[in-house]
């Protein structure tokens, strides 16, 4: 194969999309993930610490976006970890919605 064709083919793979900017952006979820999760440890702490209750709102956040990523993830790659991972976190989601709605009652 040319280079050419190589890159024609690269080109139609990735619909002209920037792979730099691409894994740039892949980067960017991975660290505003963990910011997430690092900012929710610390509001579990505070509200312990504080108010001796825990507001499962967050939690119930938490669990959606590790549920939608690891679906997807799932969904794609067919893998059983990211499968039974989804599954664990949808359980997740709905318990700490559950309590949280129930807090408010």
């Amino acid at each position: 194969m040319k280079k050419e064709e190589i890159l024609e083919l690269s080109r139609k793979e990735n619909k002209n999309k920037d792979l730099a900017y691409m894994e740039v952006d892949n980067k960017a979820y991975k660290f505003a993930a963990m910011a997430m999760f690092i900012l929710t440890a610390v509001y579990f702490v505070l509200e312990i610490a504080l108010k001796d209750t825990i507001n499962y709102g967050w939690y119930s956040l938490i669990a959606l976006f590790s549920l939608v990523v690891n679906g997807i993830r799932a969904g794609y790659s067919k893998n059983k970890v990211c499968i039974l991972a989804a599954i664990i976190w949808a359980v997740c989601t709905i318990i700490f919605t559950y309590q949280y709605i129930s807090s408010l009652l």
